[in-house]
């Protein structure tokens, strides 16, 4: 009887440490999710799903600072080396952007792999935020390309990419549904063939003409009727660049002398052929161009003359008689010596 007591007084004791552990525990995640450093970022994990064995996985983690002081981004490392991060400011100002990028290399592991990012942060004060990224890196299944690359598209102009998606030693394989992580993105399997040793699908991705301007990454899922592959995430990237583009896209004119004048000359370049209406710019630049005729190709010639001294920061913008999109802007840089 004594024993029975004893032993239920251990037990007793153990199960009331281990409740004791886990509301610590839950104390202190909760604890974190509310700091304010966490409430720079969008999100806090990214789970890339089951992925080809060797596909190099990419995400970028939206920072903000929602707050009213400078907020230091003093470096990022991370728990694997299978997995990178980079960190494109090293300041925000506040209402200011950025973003982490992350890659993760799928073929440096097997299985099931689970890393933490641990994000510095020293203004306005000292502090760290931990990202969680997740990847399942499958050699049963195979993707070709690994990743969908629409890569420079014009607005308005649309698109379409193939991909095929094998199981190896999987003869009753199937994709019983896709998905997109975006509205512009349609995905549907035109074709598949099955053998003994393995099952084929070739996918077919189009992209909407109205997909908006920018560099942009999303993602197709597969899914499948295979339990240790149930969701498959392909990676699509692409720049989806206006019906006008200029070369180079940002003018940088250097240190000007004072009295002096530099030219830069830009090559702007169209679908169709388009007029130049006007060219405004801020103080201290002037424009010129050629030809008020209609051409697919123009080129502008930005004059900075030195004055105050002072930073030459801004935007040139270009009016053309385009209907969709008649206005580029140029961001121009440089710096007025005395």
């Amino acid at each position: 009887m004594n024993l029975v007591k004893h032993c239920f007084s251990a037990s007793f004791q153990t199960l009331l440490r281990l409740i004791v552990l886990s509301s610590i525990f839950v104390f202190t995640v909760q604890g974190r999710a509310g700091t304010w450093a966490d409430g720079l970022f969008d999100e806090l994990s990214k789970d890339f799903g089951s992925v080809p064995r060797g596909a190099v996985l990419q995400h970028g983690f939206k920072i903000k600072n929602n707050t009213k002081d400078v907020v230091g981004l003093a470096g990022v490392r991370s728990s694997c080396g299978c997995t990178s991060a980079q960190l494109s400011k090293r300041y925000l100002q506040p209402g200011e952007e950025t973003l982490l990028q992350v890659r993760m290399d799928s073929g440096r592991f097997r299985g099931l792999k689970t890393i933490t990012l641990y994000v510095k942060l020293d203004r306005p004060e000292g502090t760290e935020v931990r990202i969680w990224v997740k990847a399942n890196s499958r050699d049963d299944v195979a993707v070709n390309p690994e990743v969908i690359d629409f890569k420079t598209v014009r607005a308005g102009e649309g698109g379409q990419a193939k991909i095929q998606v094998r199981f190896f030693g999987m003869p009753d394989a199937d994709i019983e549904g896709v998905s997109s992580a975006s509205g512009y993105l349609r995905a549907n399997v035109v074709e598949t063939s099955h053998t003994e040793l393995e099952s084929i699908f070739l996918i077919q991705v189009d992209l909407d003409k109205r997909a908006p301007v920018g560099k942009w990454y999303s993602d197709i899922w597969l899914d499948t009727n295979h339990q240790f592959s149930a969701k498959i995430r392909i990676p699509v990237r692409m720049e989806v660049v206006s019906e006008l583009v200029a070369s180079p896209g940002v003018v940088e004119f250097g240190s000007i002398e004072s009295g002096k004048e530099m030219e830069r000359r830009v090559v702007v370049r169209g679908a169709t052929p388009f007029r130049l209406i006007k060219i405004e710019g801020p103080d201290g630049i002037q424009a010129k161009f050629s030809s008020d005729q209609a051409k697919s190709t123009h080129v502008i010639t930005l004059i900075a003359k030195g004055k105050a001294a002072g930073l030459l920061q801004g935007e040139v913008r270009v009016f053309t008689d385009l209907a969709e999109s008649p206005v580029l802007a140029l961001p121009i840089h440089g710096r007025f010596l005395r």
